[in-house]
C-alpha cells in the first residue's frame, strides 16, 4: 500500500467522504489517491484558501473533521487565510500539503521547485503541524493530528508530505501509532466551582446566560435547554450560536454584543450576573461601550485556559470544563431556582425593542426588512451563509430561525468573501439542503472565482447579493472617523453579466413588494442563482449599544 492510499483509507474510516482540493504537482499522488478511492468525492476549488473554508463548512455543520489538500510552496501559503479562519473560529480542519522531494528539503527561504518550509510558519495558528520524513510515522502523525484537532478547544492541523513519501510503500505491520495522554480537566468538573456558581445565581436578581459555539462543539444543546427551563434564566447568544435555539423559544432573546439585537443588548444592560457558556468573550461581545453595569458579576465556563488569562474583562468566577460535563453537573444540583419574573420583564424588553419595524417595508429596500422576509419563507431544509459587513449584521440581527434553519458565518473575523466557499461546503456535504448565501456587492468580489465551482457542480445555492453601493459598513466607519471621505470605488459590478459569464440563473429585486414572490420562485427549483437586491445605499447598520 502506498502512503497516500493509507491516508485516504484512514480518513475514510473516520467518516470523511468529501475533500476539497486544488491540484498541483507537489500533491499529485495525494490527489490521485483521493480520486481513486471508491466512495470518496473530491471538489476542486479555485483557490487554496477557499478550499480550506469549504472544509471548515463541513466541520461546522457536521461536527466532523473537514479535509483539504493543497500543493507545495504557493499552494500552502495561499491556504493560510483559510487556516487562520479555522483557528479563530475553533474549527477542526486537516490540511494536507504536498512538498518537494525529501532530498530537496533544505534550510533556506525556498528550495527545489516551489519548495517552502510551511510547517515552521504554521506553529502560531495550528494545534498541530508536522513535516513527514519517515513513512512508518504516518499513522502516528495522522492520529495525533486528529486528536489535537478535536481535543480541548478545537482547531486546524496540518501535515506536510514530500512527493517521494506520498508514493512510498508502507508496511502496515511496522507502523508507529499515537497514544494520547490522559486529558486534564476536560472530562471532569470542579464540583465546588459549580457550587460557587449556584451561589452566585442565588444572590442574583437578574442573571443572564450567554452561550456560544461551545454548545455545538460539546453537543450539549439539550443540556442547555434543560438548564434554562429549570431556572427560567433568560439567554442570549454569541455570533456563532445564533441558530442553536429557536428565536421563538421563551428563554432566548437573540445575539448579544455591540452588533447584537436591541432586545439582547438591553437585557445585557440590566443584568447583574452574566454567565458565559462556551464563548470566546471577544471584544465584539463586550466592546468598550460599557454594556454591562459596573457591578455586574461575570462567570465564565470554558475549556480553553487562555480565556481566563485575558485582562480585558473582569472574570469573577472561572470554571475550566467541557461544557457538556458542566451542564450535566449543574443540572443535577439545581433546586428551588426560578427567575420567571425576570424572564417576564425580559419579554417586555423584547417587545419594546424590535429590530425590524413595519415602517421598514418601503422603497428603497431596507436590508433588515429583506432578512426578515428571508426568515419567513425558509424552513429546516435551508442553510444560511454570510460573511462581512451588512450581510453579517442583518443576518445576526434580523434572521429569525424558528423552523430549524441553520447558519454558517465568519464568527471571529467577519471576513469578506467567505459566503461563497461556506455555501459550497454546505451544499456539497448536505445536498438535500438549499443554501441561502447572503453577501454584499463588495464582499462577493473577493472570491468571485468560486461561482465557477458552483456552476460546475450544479449546487443548490441561491446567492443573495445586497447591492448598497459597495462597502456600506465601511462607509459608516468613514463617516464617523474620516469626515465622510470614502476610499472605495464607486463602480458596482453588473451582476446580470456576471451570472451569464458563469452560467448561473439571475434575478433582480428592486421593490420591497417583489422580495417574497421572486424569492419563492427562485427557491422552487434547485438551480444555482444570483439574486441581486438593490438596497438603500444610505442605510446605516444598527448599533444598539450606541442608541
Amino acid at each position: 500500500m502506498l502512503l497516500a492510499e493509507y491516508i485516504v483509507d484512514f480518513l475514510y474510516d473516520l467518516g470523511v467522504r468529501k475533500i476539497f482540493m486544488l491540484s498541483g504537482t507537489g500533491s499529485v499522488k495525494l490527489d490521485d489517491a483521493f480520486a481513486r478511492k471508491q466512495g470518496m468525492e473530491y471538489i476542486c476549488a479555485r483557490h487554496e484558501a477557499t478550499a480550506v473554508v469549504m472544509a471548515e463548512a463541513v466541520a461546522k455543520l457536521q461536527n466532523n473533521i473537514g479535509v483539504s489538500v493543497v500543493t507545495t510552496g504557493p499552494g500552502g501559503t495561499n491556504a493560510i487565510p483559510g487556516v487562520i479562519e479555522a483557528w479563530v473560529d475553533s474549527v477542526p480542519v486537516l490540511i494536507i500539503s504536498g512538498q518537494v522531494k525529501t532530498e530537496q528539503c533544505i534550510d533556506d527561504r525556498a528550495f527545489g521547485i516551489q519548495g517552502f518550509n510551511i510547517v515552521d510558519n504554521l506553529k502560531k495558528f495550528t494545534k498541530y503541524s508536522a513535516f513527514i520524513d519517515d513513512p512508518k510515522t504516518i499513522k502516528y502523525h495522522l492520529e495525533k493530528a486528529v486528536h489535537e484537532a478535536y481535543s480541548g478547544r478545537p482547531g486546524p492541523v496540518w501535515l506536510d508530505i514530500p512527493m517521494d513519501l506520498q508514493s512510498a510503500e508502507i508496511d502496515l505491520d511496522n507502523m508507529i501509532g499515537f497514544v494520547p495522554e490522559d486529558p486534564v480537566g476536560q472530562n471532569t468538573v470542579e464540583s465546588e466551582k459549580t457550587d460557587d456558581l449556584i451561589k452566585l445565581i442565588q444572590k442574583s436578581n437578574k442573571p443572564v446566560v450567554a452561550f456560544g459555539r461551545g454548545v455545538k462543539i460539546s453537543n450539549c444543546k439539550q443540556e442547555l435547554i434543560e438548564f434554562l427551563r429549570k431556572t427560567n434564566i433568560p439567554s442570549i447568544s454569541a455570533r456563532m450560536a445564533n441558530d442553536i435555539l429557536n428565536h421563538s423559544d421563551q428563554h432566548y432573546f437573540g445575539m448579544g454584543g455591540i452588533r447584537g439585537r436591541r432586545s439582547a443588548v438591553n437585557i445585557m444592560k440590566e443584568a447583574d450576573l452574566l454567565i458565559t457558556l462556551g464563548t470566546s468573550n471577544c471584544y465584539t461581545f463586550f466592546g468598550d461601550d460599557e454594556i454591562l453595569q459596573s457591578d455586574c458579576k461575570i462567570a465564565v465556563v470554558n475549556i480553553d485556559d487562555k480565556i481566563f488569562e485575558r485582562n480585558d474583562i473582569n472574570i469573577d468566577l472561572g470554571i475550566r470544563s467541557d461544557l457538556k460535563h458542566f451542564l450535566i453537573d449543574i443540572n443535577s444540583k439545581i433546586k428551588d431556582m426560578d427567575y420567571q419574573l425576570w424572564l417576564d420583564e425580559c419579554h417586555k424588553i423584547n417587545n419594546n425593542s424590535p429590530m425590524v419595524t413595519e415602517d421598514l417595508a418601503r422603497n428603497p429596500i431596507n436590508s433588515y426588512y429583506l432578512a426578515r422576509i428571508l426568515s419567513e419563507i425558509t424552513d429546516s431544509r435551508h442553510i444560511f451563509t454570510n460573511d462581512a459587513g451588512s450581510s453579517n449584521y442583518i443576518s445576526s440581527q434580523s434572521l429569525n430561525f424558528n423552523k430549524g434553519q441553520r447558519e454558517l458565518t465568519s464568527g471571529a473575523f467577519y471576513t469578506m468573501g467567505l459566503t461563497l466557499p461556506l455555501a459550497i461546503g454546505a451544499a456539497v456535504v448536505e445536498p438535500e439542503s438549499q443554501i441561502i448565501a447572503i453577501t454584499g456587492d463588495g464582499s462577493i468580489e473577493l472570491n468571485i472565482q468560486e461561482l465557477q465551482t458552483i456552476n460546475i457542480n450544479n449546487l443548490n445555492i441561491k446567492i443573495v447579493v445586497i447591492n448598497n453601493g459597495g462597502y456600506a459598513s465601511i462607509r459608516d466607519s468613514q463617516d464617523a472617523m474620516c469626515g465622510g471621505r470614502y476610499t472605495d470605488d464607486e463602480q458596482i459590478l453588473n451582476f446580470m453579466k456576471i451570472a451569464d459569464a458563469f452560467g448561473l440563473d439571475f434575478e433582480i429585486i428592486q421593490d420591497f413588494n417583489d422580495i417574497k414572490p421572486i424569492m419563492n420562485k427562485v427557491m422552487s427549483n434547485n438551480r444555482p442563482t444570483i439574486i441581486e437586491v438593490v438596497c438603500d445605499d444610505s442605510q446605516y447598520m444598527i448599533q444598539p449599544t450606541k442608541e
